[in-house]
């Protein structure tokens, strides 16, 4: 239908009583090639049973006004440009359109804004979800406090290469619904209810041309018991500034004292909105910010220094598995290791695409910018740990490999140890954003003892069972080991108690009893507490012809134990209690069958089929030891058996569960807990929590707030309408932005 021309409200309102959905309304005043763009997405993305209201404002540029008539084509909404008969400004604009749309809600969008995909079919459901709400704004690259990618930092332009329909569909498809409440209406694109407009009139024209109408309408809504939401499924591009020109901050300046003289609660609800990180409106700047820029994740790899064990073994392959996925998404991938890490990881970690390394000398003076997520793959173990944690992610997800140390009192120096661990473990699982499992043993025993508050989110990430050292070219042999052909009985693992070392003497004794000439070797390093060190001594005490047979080696490197697995008879891994286990899938690959328990998880990830310990009865373990050294048959069944089941834990598997894991934290509000009782007399605590917490930039504004309110001084150095006034409101915004990143 062709473009109408009126020249009195009266004349507009009749002609936009037949649309029934709500009136979209655009002032405009110059800004052509805004304007154009403006129209253009109007125009295509505007269900027909939206009316479009043209506000005239007499711009000396009659070119937006007559670009509509010179169209080839005729638009299928009712379009009606309202002529003014001069020019009154924004506001004045504003309220002949209110007038003009007669009982209808009205949509207000800029001139220089573009609306995309399905966006009036979004903020009209966001507006309607409530009959307590009065207004319903916008996300957009340049609304304030509504500003994405970057919070409270607008900006004219989107991320390189993205067009605007683009960046609409990403934030709609990331959007929770989440319709966090807002302190005013973000006027770059809002819904304005009818039955407000009603009980509290339009825009006050003592806000002349513009600027702060918008904050004076929505808190006389507030005043009435209204309240205002942010639509967070819909993106709309702002260009920003071009109406008003030059001159527009005397005129902000004045306007700002007026609201603030009016509601003098506003603005420090503006700072509290701003800066809080762990508001709805918070994540719901993260969901659209992650949609537009794509997340970042962090993995502590803080691990890997000069010691090696399974923990390192699992943080390295977990590096290895997420790069592969990331490689393929717009998530960026940092690794957090010390200075001192070997050089075939760092070579590893160099061949990685796309993966960043940052070196971190102390954690207690890293600055490094925090990612949307860092991942521990492994427990932590100081509450400084936990600290840095906090201050390197937005949110935090660690691994729980297990509860050994949460239930072995023997593995620490006294009571007081042990309980300070307890509750450090109690404090982490509370505070940190999700949890993952090494296996479902882990995930039971946590809930056993209710140590995730209720809502957390967990999943059970098993590891894979392959490693980037599997099959490499030279092995080594370890320096303390004998020089000959003898075969070996080989227990790896740290000599912890639950390890069960000194089981193995005494299976060593029995099968030599029964003529098998062979040792036994003992490798991994001695833990300062919790050793076994004294029962294998015992052990060697009651046997001294078997001690001979026993060769200890402390840490080893990957060729080292290579060339132990080349040359094994027999894996023993009597173990009581795992999180995972992964030395029988080790030895299998290596084609070294395994003697192992099935304790702990490892009845849940090993073959049902296979031949393992039952219970600790010498006698039968001797004969199930025996069969394995002797029985060609068994051993490569064995072997199959565990490669085959290995295929059912894959590291890409481990890849997949984290980033599910990854993508529900951040569908969820950041953990604000600082604290958390334990077994103490006191609750274990962070200090200095969170220091992205508003306080900084609250203390800011009520510096700056203070300063204005001091009336005389004010007159005499900032006068209105000067340029010092000018500079002072430049220096005060850039305060306010720097205070809120803190």
């Amino acid at each position: 239908m062709p473009v109408l021309h009126v020249d009195h409200v009266a004349d507009a309102r009749d002609r936009l009583a037949e649309c029934v959905a709500p009136v979209v309304v655009v002032p405009v005043y110059n800004g052509y090639e805004d304007a154009a763009r403006c129209f253009l997405s109007l125009l295509t993305h505007t269900p027909t049973r939206h009316g479009i209201l043209i506000v005239d404002d007499c711009g000396a540029d009659r070119r937006p006004i007559d670009l509509l008539d010179e169209l080839d084509w005729e638009p299928e909404n009712v379009v009606i440009i309202l002529h003014r008969q001069s020019n009154g400004g924004f506001v004045a604009a504003c309220n002949d359109a209110f007038e003009a749309a007669g009982d209808s809600d009205v949509i207000l969008v800029n001139s220089d804004v573009v609306v995309g995909p399905e966006w009036s079919e979004r903020l009209t459901a966001a507006a309607n979800s409530s009959s307590l709400i009065a207004t319903a704004s916008t996300l957009t690259n340049h609304g304030s406090i509504l500003s994405v990618p970057n919070r409270n930092r607008p900006d004219d332009r989107l991320p390189k290469g993205m067009h605007p329909d683009d960046v609409a569909r990403l934030v709609a498809e990331a959007s929770l619904g989440l319709r966090p409440t807002i302190p005013t209406a973000i006027g770059h694109c809002v819904y304005v209810k009818r039955a407000v407009l009603e009980l509290v009139g339009g825009f006050d024209t003592v806000f002349g041309t513009g600027y702060g109408e918008e904050v004076d309408f929505s808190q006389r809504a507030v005043k009435a018991g209204y309240r205002h939401v942010c639509a967070d499924d819909v993106f709309t591009f702002h260009r920003g500034g071009s109406s008003f020109g030059e001159g527009a901050t005397e005129q902000q300046l004045h306007n700002e004292s007026i609201v603030n003289a009016r509601y003098p609660w506003y603005r420090h609800w503006v700072v509290r909105a701003s800066t809080d990180p762990y508001s709805p409106l918070a994540l719901a700047l993260d969901r659209a910010r992650v949609a537009i820029t794509g997340s970042s994740i962090a993995i502590d790899g803080m691990c890997l220094g000069s010691h090696w064990s399974g923990t390192q073994s699992v943080t390295l392959e977990t590096i290895r598995a997420l790069a592969d996925v990331t490689a393929k998404s717009s998530c960026q991938l940092t690794v957090l290791h010390p200075p001192n890490i070997l050089p075939h990881v760092e070579a590893i970690l160099d061949g990685l695409p796309g993966v960043e390394r940052v070196q971190v000398a102390d954690m207690r003076h890293d600055t490094t910018t925090p990612a949307d997520i860092v991942y521990r793959p492994y427990q932590v173990s100081t509450i400084d740990e936990l600290r840095w944690l906090r201050e390197r992610g937005r949110r935090v997800v660690v691994n729980q490999l297990d509860l050994i140390a949460w239930s072995n009192p023997s593995y620490f120096k006294g009571d007081h140890a042990w309980l300070s661990q307890r509750e450090l473990t109690r404090l982490t699982l509370s505070c940190v954003d999700g949890v993952a499992f090494i296996s479902d043993f882990v995930q039971r025993e946590v809930a056993d003892e209710q140590l995730i508050p209720t809502g957390t989110p967990q999943r059970v990430v098993w590891c894979g069972t392959t490693s980037a050292f599997h099959g490499i070219d030279t092995t080594v042999r370890p320096g303390r080991m004998p020089d000959d052909d003898r075969p070996f009985l080989l227990l790896l693992g740290a000599s912890y108690h639950h390890k069960n070392r000194a089981f193995a003497l005494e299976l060593l004794g029995q099968l030599r009893c029964r003529g098998w000439d062979g040792r036994l070797v003992l490798a991994g390093p001695t833990p300062p507490r919790g050793n076994s060190a004294g029962d294998e001594a015992v052990a060697a005490l009651r046997n001294p012809t078997v001690a001979k047979y026993v060769v200890t080696l402390g840490d080893l490197t990957e060729q080292e134990k290579a060339w132990l697995y080349d040359r094994a008879a027999l894996s023993l891994y009597p173990t009581i209690s795992e999180g995972f286990g992964l030395v029988p899938f080790e030895s299998a690959h290596h084609g070294v069958p395994v003697l192992s328990t099935r304790q702990g998880s490892l009845d849940e990830v090993l073959p049902t089929d296979i031949l393992t310990l039952d219970g600790f009865d010498i006698d039968r373990a001797t004969d199930s030891a025996w069969t394995l050294l002797h029985d060609g048959e068994a051993r490569r069944d064995q072997c199959n058996a565990l490669v085959r089941h290995s295929e059912s834990f894959t590291w890409e598997r481990t890849a997949g569960e984290l980033v599910r894991l990854f993508d529900d934290v951040l569908c969820r509000p950041r953990i604000r807990t600082a604290a958390s009782w334990g077994e103490g007399p006191a609750p274990t605590s962070l200090h200095e929590f969170d220091k992205h917490e508003p306080r900084v930039a609250a203390a800011t504004e009520r510096q700056i707030q203070r300063l204005i309110q001091t009336g005389a001084l004010k007159r005499i150095v900032v006068p209105d309408g000067s340029r010092r006034q000018s500079t002072a409101r430049r220096s005060a915004n850039w305060l306010r932005r720097k205070s809120s990143q803190y």
